[in-house]
C-alpha cells in the first residue's frame, strides 16, 4: 500500500475520475506519482500511512469524518494518545500524518484549518505535562568500542566484518543506515587515510551527499580493520 492508496490526491483523483488528455498518459502519471512518493523516505511513508490508518479507524469508529477531520475531533485524538503513553515525537508525527493526508488531497490541514488553534493548544498542554528529561541514550565512547573489538575473537568472516563495522563506524561517526548503504566506489583510499563518500543520510533529505575524511587512527585501527 502507497500513500496513493491511503488518501485520494489530486493526481489520482485525475487518473481515476477523469480520463487524461493525451498529453497525459498513464506513464507520464505514474513517473508524476513516483516523484511525489519520492518527496519523502520510504521509512517516513509507511509510518504516515500507519499512523492515518489508525485515525481514520477511530474516527470511523465514531461515525465522524476523517477527511476533512474537525479541528476539535485531532485535537481529543491527539490527546488521547498521550493519555495512552504515547511519546511526544509519536504524537506529532501522528498529526503530521493527518495534516499530511489532508495536503495530499486538496485540503488545509486541521490544525491551521478554522478552529485549529485548539490543537496547538492541545500539543503545547501535552508538552508542559512531560516534566520528566528525555531518556536520551549514552553514546559509546573510545574505550566502550575498544571493549566491543576485544570481545569479538577470531579470523572469520563474520568477526572480520564485525570488527571492521564497529571500528569504521566510530570513526566515520556514521549512522547504521550510513553504514549500511555504503558501496566500494563509496570509498576512496588515499595515502593518509580514506574519503567517504556518504551519499544519502537522514539530516541530508535531498541527497546533497558529504564526503568524510577518516585517518588511519593509532588506537582503533578503523582502516586496518576495514583491510581486513
Amino acid at each position: 500500500m502507497t500513500p496513493f492508496d491511503v488518501v485520494p490526491t489530486p493526481i489520482a483523483a485525475a487518473e481515476a475520475e477523469l480520463p487524461p488528455p493525451p498529453a497525459l498518459s498513464a506513464e507520464a502519471l505514474a513517473g508524476a506519482r513516483s516523484f511525489v512518493d519520492a518527496s519523502r523516505a520510504a521509512s517516513t511513508r509507511r509510518a504516515y500511512a500507519a499512523d492515518w490508518r489508525r485515525f481514520s479507524q477511530w474516527c470511523h469508529a465514531r461515525n465522524a469524518p476523517a477527511l476533512p477531520a474537525n479541528p476539535a475531533l485531532v485535537a481529543v485524538y491527539l490527546s488521547g494518545l498521550s493519555l495512552r503513553g504515547l511519546a511526544l515525537p509519536s504524537v506529532g508525527r501522528a498529526l503530521a500524518a493527518i495534516a499530511h493526508a489532508h495536503k495530499r488531497a486538496g485540503l488545509v490541514a486541521p490544525h491551521r484549518a478554522e478552529g485549529g488553534a485548539v490543537v496547538a493548544e492541545v500539543l503545547a498542554g501535552i508538552r508542559r505535562s512531560r516534566t520528566g528529561a528525555p531518556d536520551k541514550k549514552l553514546a559509546a565512547d573510545a574505550d566502550v568500542v575498544m571493549q566491543l573489538l576485544w570481545s569479538i575473537t577470531g579470523d572469520s568472516l563474520a568477526a572480520l566484518r564485525d570488527r571492521a563495522l564497529i571500528a569504521f563506524g566510530m570513526a566515520l561517526a556514521a549512522r547504521r543506515s550510513e553504514l549500511v548503504a555504503l558501496d566500494i566506489g563509496d570509498l576512496a583510499w588515499e595515502p593518509k587515510g580514506l574519503r567517504v563518500t556518504i551519499r544519502r543520510s537522514k539530516t541530508d533529505q535531498e541527497s546533497e551527499g558529504a564526503v568524510v575524511a577518516v585517518p588511519e587512527g593509532r588506537r582503533l585501527t578503523p582502516l586496518a580493520h576495514l583491510r581486513a
